[in-house]
């Protein structure tokens, strides 16, 4: 293997460390961008019922980190559009919207707390 050998494997090895740290670097913008979005939506899903996070829940305004967990746990069990499916469409739908609000209640508790969901 001469130097010119040497020079071109080097810098292929440098041009695809680059490029695929610059794919990846924008897989990681790109996954920022859409949690930011669906933290929006879930937020805004949250005004539009005109009740706040710990109302839907269950919990206190002040309920610790692991108190709304158990709390997400014990509704979504209890709401989950799977356990409804042999009820008919119209509570499975029912089932979907009251999941949805347990979902977005619960995300915007975590991050009240300071935790991540």
């Amino acid at each position: 293997m001469n130097g010119i050998e040497l020079f071109v494997i080097v810098v292929c090895l440098i041009a695809g460390y680059w490029g695929m740290s610059k794919m990846l670097a924008g897989k990681a913008a790109a996954d920022r961008a859409a949690a930011a979005f669906w933290a929006q939506q879930e937020t805004a899903e949250l005004r539009t019922t005109g009740t706040s996070w710990n109302e839907i829940l269950g919990v206190s305004p002040v309920a610790g980190l692991d108190e709304i967990r158990h709390a997400y746990k014990d509704l979504i069990v209890q709401y989950h559009p799977d356990k409804v499916a042999n009820l008919g469409l119209e509570l499975r739908a029912l089932a979907d919207e009251k999941s949805k609000q347990i979902t977005a209640a619960y995300h915007e508790g975590i991050r009240a707390r300071g935790g991540t969901a």
